[in-house]
């Protein structure tokens, strides 16, 4: 079964306006979400997107290519790397990003 919610998403031709759209509506969302966690999580969370940009670069692939190979959401890999993603988030994801060398 292909996962199509967030964070998943197999919308491979999705325009650039839909996944900035998706993306700004999520960050809006958990905006308080992220005032309330305790500084060692928002550090793990800076870490985790930091690791997965590092690996991503060093595998030579753009953000929608990676995001493609995994089924994610464009956006939700931009939050990712940027230290954004939520801990359930990276918990849904971990293991593609696992399998694709990325974390």
């Amino acid at each position: 079964m292909v996962q199509n919610s967030w964070p998943f998403n197999n919308e491979i031709n999705e325009s650039s306006t839909a996944s900035n759209q998706k993306m700004v509506g999520k960050l809006i969302i958990r905006k308080k979400v992220l005032e309330e966690l305790d500084p060692k999580t928002l550090k793990w969370m800076a870490t985790c997107g930091r690791r997965v940009e590092q690996n991503r670069e060093r595998q030579h692939l753009t953000r929608l290519q990676a995001s493609t190979i995994m089924g994610l959401d464009h956006g939700f890999l931009c939050i990712l790397e940027n230290g954004d993603a939520l801990p359930e988030e990276i918990g849904m994801v971990v293991d593609r990003l696992f399998k694709c060398d990325l974390l």
